[in-house]
């Protein structure tokens, strides 16, 4: 009777080495080269990412800046927040661009890299459209042809001047 016990016991040890423990080592052989190969990888690119990031080859050195507009290139490039010298790899393009988009008098904002160490800025201003004097102020503000305010009007710009909006006034 133990024997026969014994033998179950080693069929069904034997069934579950064939049937779980089998392929799982089979498994285990087949995955682990790929694994230790994607963790070298992983480490090779830390170490690339972290020498491309510091080298003096990638570091922004030139901005250009094309503007349709009144905006000067040196307001424009404190708007964005580059500084010369900065890693280029690492500047955020998407966050430049929403810097500078949040100024009022910038329509849209497109930022490239130019590798190896530039960076080129597009600026679409929005158009002055009038100025406006509004009642018992003494400010004249330049509204854009949305209707958004751009700011306060310089002199010498040659816009038509509205002193009042409002259905009834004559």
């Amino acid at each position: 009777m133990k024997r026969k016990a014994r033998r179950k016991g080693r069929s069904l040890l034997r069934a579950f080495e064939v049937l779980v423990l089998a392929p799982f080592f089979s498994f285990l052989r087949a995955v682990i080269p790929w694994a230790v190969i994607g963790v070298v990888f992983f480490f090779v690119f830390q170490g690339a990412k972290k020498y491309l990031f510091a080298a003096e080859l990638f570091r922004l050195s030139t901005v250009v800046i094309r503007t349709d507009g009144l905006l000067e290139p040196a307001e424009i490039r404190t708007l964005a927040g580059v500084s010369l010298g900065e890693p280029l790899l690492a500047l955020d393009l998407n966050d430049v661009a929403r810097r500078l988009e949040a100024d009022r008098r910038v329509k849209k904002a497109v930022v490239e890299r130019v590798l190896p160490s530039g960076l080129a800025i597009a600026v679409q201003e929005r158009r002055a459209f009038m100025r406006l004097k509004v009642p018992d102020r003494k400010e004249i503000f330049v509204i854009d042809d949305e209707g958004g305010v751009l700011g306060e009007a310089r002199e010498d710009l040659e816009l038509p001047l509205f002193s009042d909006l409002r259905s009834e006034a004559r």
